[in-house]
């Protein structure tokens, strides 16, 4: 049976699927991995992480391309650059969905089996207002933190002191307003939820934050679907890959 693993991003990214890992959202034997030190990107750290007889599920950003499916083509380009598979390796590429793309990439010296995966919600009417020109998996924190319960078993304000989640969410647009105003609008959730952190005074690093937030408000039960469009894509892509 091949390996399987998973791969994203980055270490918030990482963060996130751990916890979600950890509350029995996602398998226990989910194998997660990440870019390696001085590497950026998805494509680069598939390349690195991947080699003949092993299968991956790959969470990537919907970044500077308009669509799903330039971003995967460029996506593979990519991982074909700085894959070992040897002598021009050829590939294969199956739509399983508006999410979802199974590719086969053969070589001399065997086959990797994908599954590449949109990382955030570029579909997502409730989040229209916030006007995001690039989807990340940070997208389903932004959506998360949206909750006043979730935000409320993260944070746990202080009567006197705290920021409500009101507050918070109306500074937040604001923010937006502003920012659109001077000509460099907010394109990401990631920029967001920076915000948030420091209106909230909470200074700890976006990893941290992402498992810290989703730990909570996973135990507390109010997370409700804010992460099922992601669970989903991950299920189905690892369901794809069981079948060889």
């Amino acid at each position: 049976m091949k390996r399987l693993v998973t791969i994203c991003e980055g270490p918030t990214d990482r963060a996130i699927l751990e916890a979600l890992r950890g509350a029995g959202r996602l398998p226990a034997d989910l194998e997660i991995k990440e870019p390696k030190d001085g590497i950026s990107g998805a494509a680069p750290a598939t390349a690195t992480h991947l080699e003949a007889g092993v299968s991956a599920v790959v969470l990537c950003d919907l970044d500077e391309h308009p669509t799903f499916e330039a971003a995967a083509s460029s996506f593979i380009e990519k991982v074909l650059d700085g894959s070992s598979l040897r002598t021009s390796p050829t590939q294969t590429s199956t739509p399983l969905g508006a999410r979802t793309l199974r590719v086969e990439l053969r070589g001399t010296n065997g086959t990797v089996s994908l599954v590449v995966a949109i990382a955030g919600l570029p579909h997502d009417d409730s989040m229209r207002e916030y006007r995001l020109q690039r989807f990340t998996m940070d997208d389903h924190l932004l959506r998360a933190v949206r909750k006043e319960d979730a935000y409320d078993a993260w944070y746990k304000p202080e009567k006197s002191s705290g920021v409500s989640h009101a507050l918070v969410m109306k500074k937040l647009v604001e923010l937006r307003d502003l920012y659109e105003e001077n000509g460099i609008p907010i394109t990401t959730a990631k920029s967001y939820l920076a915000h948030l952190r420091a209106t909230v005074r909470a200074y700890v690093a976006a990893p941290t934050f992402a498992q810290q937030f989703t730990s909570r408000a996973l135990r507390s039960g109010c997370l409700d679907d804010s992460f099922d469009a992601l669970i989903d894509a991950l299920n189905l892509a690892v369901a794809e890959l069981a079948k060889g």
